[in-house]
């Protein structure tokens, strides 16, 4: 089929497939009539199906880079949106920022510490040409070459103030990696490239990249790289030994560009190589057009002018300069106006006799003794059946129960064998070996079951002595090998005292109660510890006396002493403004020294003060906690960014706030960062994390972003492209 004539573009009609899409795209001879100045894309036409089919060229065209000399971003991306899996941030308007989703650190704009599921605008900012975003911290890049961030930069900067800096120098195109906000790396108009990290001091460290001095495109994902005039692409890693020193991967590139969480450049002849997390590049089927545009799934490629993704988030910019997004909802990163969580109660089951919530899971067990589950533990594609259920404990990807006769029951992943058998199992699990349980708990990746008999076995992921069998990783040898720190049998637990009454299990410690006290194993979260949390391989007594309730998430475990005190360590403990380890300030003191041993004093368990309510039942979740009252009701305190706490804000509280509209609460269970309660007829609400209406269901449609101005990608004139030779006939 000949080449149609389009405005001076060569087009010719081929059919490209993209990642698990195929669609039928146009071959654009210069990048999709398009060109870039001042990170900015001309509109592309929209692709349609030939009248035939074509076959695809040898070597379809890429873009070729603009002289180093103008001071034009080449082809990357318009870098208009930046998506981080937790929030995102989009030019509006002519020039403003505003951002969505989690917030609880200032990324959103200063001065705002809660999520929003609508765009909020950053003060002081109308000139911006491009936005970063990277963990907790928020950046955009403005007109004259000025870096301005907020959210969690260190070293001073304030939280209520955007930090502006000129450091870097005349900038023209700024990247990132995608771990984290630092360092920045910008490509600068006279084409030397550097870094710069210490954000939010007054005096911010800047490096060089040496032997950059023509840089014309500059990109980022896990390492950052810059295309030069010579064709030559020069990567380099953001941290460790080899910081900055920049390699040469290719000395016949074309074209260098992000796209989502790869990193991609095209050869001289069209090939197409991208990188993920690894430092292997791979072919890559081509990509006609920007080359930023290679992992857009096919059916929004012709109508991105902008696009980005990441931690299951995807933002578009069309045409018109409208930001829609679909995917995860969690922290309201949609922009829809409804957020992934509810902050305060709602109902998800009534007539339940009992509930287990772990991780983001929550799951009830019925009168008749089966279990149901908010969202399923999914075990091929049905719900496990399982029944005569008199025991249940769900974690975030795995779960057990104790059925008749004392037999254990374990479904859901099968992380390190934390199932109880080797491999990939499907359906219900029987635990062999183990029969009469008559307690049981998991974990992230391991699960733990105490007998009538009063023999307690853990087994799963032991990289952190979580067994309890004084094994953990740190003993072994790089290419060493040891079956008791990643068991799938479960493995026998001693050094217990007393006959056990609960279990509760952390992300990387066990802990176990009996009438002489709390017995703890793994590793704990140690205030006191200089530099890493101290690992116990078998089991400690780390509090003394009898222990009514005790609970555990990732890092935190809580318990109710015989006293009716409540105690808690990690980050419960610290998430609250009065807490006491019960010594005089000497001895706290004396706990930093160097001969310090951890836990020798029965503790760290700090005692929460200002509880003025009688404690009945109490949940941990990882950073938050709530107590359940005699009288029924129930009180939290600590991380809110999810509404865990359930008092309708997402603000953090460091003291008791009461959750909204329950009474009669009977038990309490807390996930990572969710909580549900049981009241006295069996009804289950929950509140936090997940628990919005829709928040089971992961957008799969792309939605307007509400209340963000449109900001139209300009057109500018088109780049001079090379058209590779078709390879001579066989």
């Amino acid at each position: 089929m000949p080449a149609l004539a389009l405005l001076g573009c060569r087009v010719m009609p081929v059919r490209a497939s993209i990642g698990s899409f195929s669609a039928v795209v146009l071959a654009l001879g210069f990048a999709a009539c398009t060109s870039k100045k001042g990170g900015e894309e001309a509109p592309a036409p929209t692709p349609q199906a030939p009248a035939e089919a074509a076959p695809a060229p040898t070597a379809p065209p890429v873009e070729a880079p603009p002289a180093a000399a103008e001071g034009t971003p080449g082809p990357s991306r318009p870098a208009t949106i930046a998506v981080g899996g937790r929030h995102v941030c989009a030019i509006a308007g002519r020039g403003e920022v505003a951002c969505w989703g989690a917030g609880r650190h200032g990324q959103l704009a200063p001065g705002v510490a809660e999520n929003r599921a609508t765009p909020v605008l950053v003060p002081g900012i109308d000139d911006a040409v491009s936005v970063i975003v990277g963990g907790d911290a928020s950046c955009a890049l403005r007109r004259g070459g000025q870096i301005s961030c907020w959210g969690g930069i260190r070293l001073g900067g304030r939280a209520d103030s955007v930090w502006t800096s000129a450091a870097l120098g005349d900038v023209v195109e700024l990247v990132s990696h995608r771990y984290g906000i630092e360092p920045l790396c910008g490509r600068r108009r006279d084409g030397s490239v550097a870094c710069m990290s210490r954000l939010g001091s007054a005096t911010p460290e800047v490096r060089e990249i040496p032997g950059i001095k023509d840089a014309v495109a500059l990109a980022g994902a896990a390492a950052m790289c810059a295309l030069r005039a010579n064709g030559h692409l020069e990567c380099w890693k953001p941290f460790g030994l080899q910081a900055m020193l920049p390699t040469t991967v290719d000395e016949r590139a074309e074209a260098l560009a992000a796209s989502g969480d790869d990193l991609c450049y095209a050869r001289e002849g069209g090939e197409l190589r991208c990188r993920t997390f690894t430092d292997q590049w791979k072919e890559t089927i081509p990509v006609q057009g920007p080359l930023w545009k290679a992992k857009i799934p096919a059916e929004v490629w012709a109508s991105a002018a902008d696009f980005d993704s990441r931690g299951g988030v995807e933002c578009l910019r069309d045409l018109a300069g409208v930001v829609s997004c679909r995917g995860n909802n969690r922290y309201g990163q949609l922009g829809n106006g409804t957020p992934g969580f509810s902050a305060t109660p709602r109902e998800f089951f009534e007539k339940m006799a009992g509930i287990s919530v772990g991780g983001a899971q929550t799951c009830a067990r019925t009168p008749e003794g089966t279990v149901r589950c908010q969202e399923q533990l999914l075990v091929a594609e049905e719900d496990p059946e399982v029944e005569g259920v008199q025991v249940l404990a769900a974690g975030d990807s795995h779960a057990c129960a104790i059925v008749g006769g004392g037999q254990l029951r374990c479904w859901g992943l099968n992380s390190d064998g934390c199932l109880g058998v080797e491999g990939d199992p499907e359906g219900l699990v029987r635990v062999p070996g183990l029969s009469n349980a008559a307690r049981i708990a998991v974990g992230d990746a391991h699960t733990c079951a105490s007998l009538m008999d009063q023999r307690l076995f853990c087994w799963g992921n032991g990289d952190y002595a979580q067994l309890g069998n004084g094994r953990y990783s740190r003993d072994i040898a790089e290419d060493g090998e040891d079956s008791t720190i990643l068991s799938s049998t479960p493995l026998q637990v001693t050094g217990i005292s007393g006959q056990i009454r609960a279990l509760a299990l952390g992300a990387t410690f066990t802990c176990a109660t009996t009438e002489v006290g709390v017995y703890c194993w793994g590793q704990l979260p140690d205030p006191a510890a200089t530099e890493q949390d101290p690992i116990i391989g078998q089991p400690r007594l780390v509090l003394a006396g009898g222990v009514g309730v005790i609970d555990a998430e990732g890092e935190s475990l809580c318990v109710l002493d015989e006293g009716g005190a409540v105690r808690c360590w990690g980050s419960a403990a610290a998430g609250y403004d009065d807490v006491s380890d019960g010594g005089d300030e000497d001895e706290r003191e004396d706990k930093h020294d160097d001969d310090y041993v951890p836990f020798a004093r029965g503790g760290p368990l700090f005692q929460v003060g200002g509880i003025d309510v009688e404690v009945s039942d109490l949940a941990v979740g990882n950073e938050h906690a709530c107590v359940v009252s005699t009288k029924g009701e129930v009180h939290c305190w600590g991380s809110n960014d999810e509404g865990q706490l359930g008092d309708g804000t997402t603000r953090e509280r460091t003291m008791l706030t009461k959750v909204v509209g329950l009474a009669n609460i009977v038990e309490i269970d807390a996930g990572s960062d969710h909580t549900c309660a049981r009241d006295f007829d069996g009804r289950v609400q929950c509140w936090g994390s997940r628990t919005a209406p829709a928040a089971a269901s992961v957008g799969k449609n792309l939605q307007p972003v509400r209340d963000l101005e449109a900001h139209v990608v300009a057109a500018t004139p088109p780049v001079v492209v090379h058209l590779a030779p078709p390879s001579p006939a066989k």
